[in-house]
């Protein structure tokens, strides 16, 4: 499959994702409370942060290796699901602990719940490796969806008719049972090894790396969100999580999926001609322009985005969803960052990076949240300057490319982004910055802002121009079949 194919396929998969989980966290947060959202928001924490030490890259082992005999895709899947039934184990016994420090019992149903999930992730991770290595990312995109739409759906449902926070931990659930259930449809062939330990060392030597990187990048992602029900309880986890929840839905879905094809094309490019810098920065050009826009209307749209959406009761989330924005803003100027050093070779470095960020990104936090909600999410900005600061000069060497050269993606990418905001900013402004606009103006806005995008890409002659030409294309044409 060809790498606009795999992309198309991809962001098509990804906004199906963001669109679903978007719908499915609407209507959750307007049938349970803040409180509520805040006990599935610790327990996910948790799980997440335990989840960490059982990330062996085992995902990525499979994409980048060229060749992989049968012992060693033995070894690779024995010891993700051994992993996945001691991470189980030591949920299930550690959840009343957890609940015992948030002086909150629901937490430990909660989490325990999510011990059924846990065990079943690494299923869907390895077929995910294998369908990426083969290129299929129709397939990819088709498990995906089906995982989020049904266990979105049962989320849905379950909040409907009165199972509160343990209906969130059973749609994960019954989505991952779901996945699995593709997974063994779409790649049971490569799945069926025998269990073996044999290679164990290869895959070590590999995955300590990845385990360390992931393990401090997703300590230090969620153990603000345990601080945060510490210092502020809760009901503060439910309106942080409400606002974070729309940028971990899109990077979680549209990034991913982004950053998997990059990932994939960087590997081929290696592969094929020893260097990956024109792809990368074609990543960057690229991101920048379609992603910056995107976050930049939001953060200033974020008052008439959390009320419309969420209802008056979230109010509160609206300054918090404008300062995540502004942070994911500098997070994507450095796109598919870790795929760089995984696909060159310079993987040991991750774990220097990811901790120096994460220590300075949790001392900044904590310290926020003691004030208050609005600047422990202010201080994620900070971090993702921190972060900036710290991976770019390794992406430069890893590349083989040069600051001017990554520097000069943004300015485009920064004209096509202000002339898409525009119309926001001039409404928000005549309005004196409401929570609640008219739905005319503010559908109106929007749509102005992209036809100012559009004319910006065209005007800037940015990177998206021929992609967006090339699509004008294919619809004319099929349209005049």
């Amino acid at each position: 499959m060809s790498v606009r194919k795999s992309m198309a396929w991809s962001l098509t998969g990804s906004f199906g994702f963001f669109v679903i989980q978007f719908v499915a966290s609407v209507i959750v947060a307007r049938l349970l409370t803040p409180v509520e959202m805040g006990i599935y928001g610790v327990a996910l924490a948790a799980l997440t942060l335990l989840t960490a030490f059982q990330n062996l890259g085992f995902q990525s082992f499979i994409i980048r290796e060229q060749a992989l005999d049968a012992p060693t895709l033995g070894t690779v899947h024995t010891m993700a699901v051994v992993q996945a039934l001691a991470l189980a184990v030591i949920l299930y016994v550690g959840a009343p602990l957890l609940a015992s420090f948030l002086d909150e019992p629901r937490v430990t149903p909660a989490l325990r719940i999510l011990c059924l999930y846990a065990i079943l992730v690494p299923i869907e991770t390895l077929a995910s490796g294998h369908l990426q290595k083969r290129g299929r990312f129709d397939l990819l995109t088709a498990m995906g969806l089906a995982r989020v739409l049904i266990g979105s759906i049962a989320t849905v449902g379950l909040a409907y008719g009165g199972f509160s926070y343990a209906s969130m931990s059973w749609g994960s659930v019954i989505g991952q049972v779901v996945a699995v259930a593709a997974a063994f449809l779409l790649a049971g062939r490569e799945l069926a090894t025998r269990p073996t330990l044999s290679r164990w060392r290869t895959v070590w030597a590999y995955g300590s790396n990845i385990l360390a990187t992931m393990a401090l990048a997703n300590i230090f992602s969620r153990l603000p969100d345990i601080a945060l029900g510490r210092l502020a309880g809760l009901a503060q986890v439910g309106l942080y999580g409400r606002a974070s929840g729309i940028i971990e839905s899109f990077n979680t879905g549209v990034m991913y999926g982004v950053q998997r094809v990059v990932l994939k094309s960087m590997v081929d490019s290696r592969d094929q001609i020893g260097r990956i810098d024109y792809v990368y920065l074609r990543a960057v050009r690229a991101a920048t322009g379609l992603f910056w826009p995107m976050y930049a209307g939001l953060a200033v749209l974020a008052g008439p985005v959390i009320t419309m959406v969420y209802g008056p009761r979230w109010a509160a989330a609206a300054p918090v969803l404008t300062l995540l924005c502004l942070a994911a803003i500098v997070q994507t100027a450095l796109v598919a960052r870790q795929e760089v050093l995984i696909t060159t070779g310079h993987v040991s470095q991750l774990p220097r990076l990811e901790g120096i960020r994460g220590s300075v990104g949790l001392a900044l936090f904590v310290a926020g949240a003691s004030q208050g909600l609005v600047p422990a999410a202010a201080s994620r900005i900070a971090e993702a300057l921190t972060q900036h600061a710290l991976f770019v000069r390794s992406i430069r060497r890893a590349a083989d490319t040069s600051f001017g050269s990554i520097y000069r993606c943004y300015g485009p990418s920064l004209v096509v982004t202000v002339a898409a905001v525009l119309p926001s900013a001039a409404l928000m402004q005549w309005r004196g910055w409401p929570d609640v606009v008219a739905p005319g103006e503010f559908a109106g806005s929007i749509l102005a802002g992209m036809g100012l995008w559009l004319a910006a890409v065209q005007l800037v002659r940015h990177e998206l121009r021929a992609e967006i030409g090339r699509v004008a294309t294919t619809v004319r044409a099929r349209l005049g079949r």
